[in-house]
Formats: C-alpha cells, structure tokens, sequence
C-alpha cells in the first residue's frame, strides 16, 4: 500500500559564535556503509558511525575528526544517539533496547544512507513501523535522519515521537552545557567543572522554543553538537544536566490508517566554539569564515570569527505559533511532567 507524507516542512538553520572555525579537512573521501553481522559502519573522511541494530538501532559510536575520538557515553549508561520514544510512554519504553532490522540502502560513493525499522507493539503504536533512514554524505560533517513512522493498521493511532541523544565531550559529565532558543532568549543550563548543575533561565524543559534546534556543547574543550529539528512539529525541548541527555520531544498527531508521518533531523557537530546563540528559520544564510567542506548543502551554518564567549542572546521573533501548548489542552494531560525519567542508567 502505497503511504503519503503527512508533514515535510524545512528544517531550520543555527547560527553558532565560534572563537575560532575549527578544524578543515583537505580532501573529500566518498562515504561508504557496510553491514556485519548486527552492527552497521557507516563513515566519510570526517565521520565514523556504528549503528547497533541489537541495541535500538542507535548510534552506539559517532567520531568526528576533530574531536579524535567516539563521543557517545557507554552502552551500560544507555548512551546513544537518535534513540526512539514515544512520550507516553514511560523511559525506558518499548523502543530503546529492541533489536531492529537493518539495510544498506546505498553503500556510496557520494552518499551512504541505512535503513533501520521495528515495528510498535504498545497502545498508541501497535502495528506503527518506526523507520529511520540514516545518511552520511562525501565530504559532509553532518548526519541526516528521517524518521517515519508507517501505520500499517486498518486503524487510526495518536502518538508523539521523542528522539534521544546521549553524548559528552572529553570523556566527562562536568563542564557540559546546552543552549536552547526560548522566547526570553538563548536557554542555557549545564554542569559546572565540579558537577554541578546550574541554570540560567529555565529547568530542564522548555515548551516555548521559537526554533528548531538544540546543542550541547563544552565550552572547555571547544567541541558541540547542534541538532537540528523540525519546527512545526515540536512540542518540548528537554535536556537533562543530571543524566546527560539532550532530547525533544514532538507534538501528538493522528496518522490514519495505511498513512505516514514524517520528520527530519540534522546532528551536526562542531569544533571551535564557545557558545551556541541565534536560531534562524531560514534555509540559505550565509556562511562566514568557513570552507565548503564545513557547509552543510541543506543547513548552512554562519561562523564568527570574533572571540565572543558568550551564549546570552536575545530571541530571533520566530515565535509566530506562540504558542498553543500554553496551557495545554485536556488532550494531553500527560504533558505536564511527561511521565518523565532520569535519562540514563547512572554514569560512573
């Protein structure tokens, strides 16, 4: 049966503040994917994934040239990235440790994408296929997903996806940071070099958000992520500064029988930084003080070279939906606490 697209919207754009533009690779190799066993690498001359097909089909290793080395905290602590949930259900759910199915799609040159696909068994999902297609492209730093969730029923369901994240930089909990664009501004909150959580404006969770990203990042060791999402369909920005965990959840939507819904995602990270401060809507903007290879083809990033080491900023007015989730409606009461969890078995 034949499945239509219920959303496609563009993905929004981050601007980042950069004390310096990082490292430049000099010569694009073509990406390339290979599946063994239950395990699937995936890589370019700046990437290198593993896909763990036993574990969730998450991305179990994510290293990025510069940082020299894997970023994603250890499987006993439930590191990983694009990790699938459903928000109502409780953490861990039904998805997290699941074993998948997995393809490669496209082994390269010039892109290797990877199909993973598992098929819901709970309440809101039952008989709904979560499918990622997950790519790397020659030359590219990014990561794109699509995530699709297939209603293979006769039946309508109501459900709302959640992607999680779990990484660090440098081996460590302390000194991570994450900026979130809210209406009173850049969000920020974080672990100081001791452990501590601190917050500069609000808790773990926002539902204001005005754009559709978030980034975690250590100001010390100048390395971030940037994640990219779609707007329209966003409900709440979650970090959790205790657990380590950089998330978002989407809003509810019905996919009607034989349907599909779908959504993008873009991780992108990012070495050089001190600091992630402006979210713009816009597809084209300008990239300044970096090469071609550090361009992304669909979500440009603008470098400034300037040695600003703050992430306080005022917000972009990209709060035009603001904002029906005030005061949510008796539809979705679990969204006040969001039946919410630690993130992560303790790390050590």
């Amino acid at each position: 049966m034949k499945t239509t697209v219920l959303n496609r919207p563009a993905l929004v754009v981050a601007l980042l503040t950069m004390v310096a533009c990082g490292w430049r690779g000099t010569a694009h190799a073509a990406a390339g994917a290979q599946k063994a066993g239950d395990k699937i690498a995936m890589q370019n001359d700046l990437l290198k994934l593993t896909v763990d097909l036993k574990q969730g089909a998450r991305i179990s290793e994510f290293v990025y040239q510069p940082f020299g080395g894997n970023i994603v905290y250890p499987l006993e602590s439930s590191g990983g990235l694009l990790m699938d949930h459903v928000w109502e259900q409780t953490w861990p759910g039904e998805f997290l440790y699941r074993a998948y199915e997995g393809e490669v799609v496209k082994a390269g040159p010039d892109e290797a994408v990877v199909r993973v696909w598992s098929t819901g068994t709970g309440d809101t999902v039952k008989g709904v296929r979560f499918e990622r297609l997950i790519t790397v492209k020659d030359g590219d730093r990014a990561v794109y997903c699509k995530v699709s969730l297939v209603n293979t029923t006769d039946q309508g369901r109501v459900t709302g996806y959640w992607s999680q994240n779990n990484y660090w930089f440098g081996g460590k909990k302390e000194g991570i940071s994450w900026a979130r664009p809210a209406i009173r501004g850049i969000d920020r909150l974080g672990r100081d070099d001791k452990g501590n959580e601190w917050f500069a404006g609000a808790w773990y969770y926002i539902d204001d958000a005005t754009a559709g990203w978030n980034a975690g990042f250590s100001k010390e060791l100048r390395q971030g992520m940037l994640c990219l999402m779609n707007y329209h369909d966003l409900w709440r920005i979650y970090d959790n500064a205790s657990s380590i965990t950089t998330e978002w959840m989407y809003d509810r939507v019905a996919i009607p029988a034989g349907k599909t819904w779908s959504t993008e995602i873009a991780l992108f990270p990012v070495s050089g930084l001190t600091g992630f401060v402006h979210g713009s809507q816009g597809r084209d903007i300008e990239h300044q003080g970096v090469g071609p290879e550090e361009a992304l083809d669909r979500h440009r990033a603008g470098c400034e070279v300037r040695g600003a080491d703050r992430c306080g900023a005022e917000g972009h007015g990209q709060g035009r939906r603001r904002r029906r989730h005030a005061g949510r409606d008796p539809g979705h009461p679990e969204r006040r606490h969001c039946g919410r969890h630690n993130g992560h078995r303790d790390l050590r």
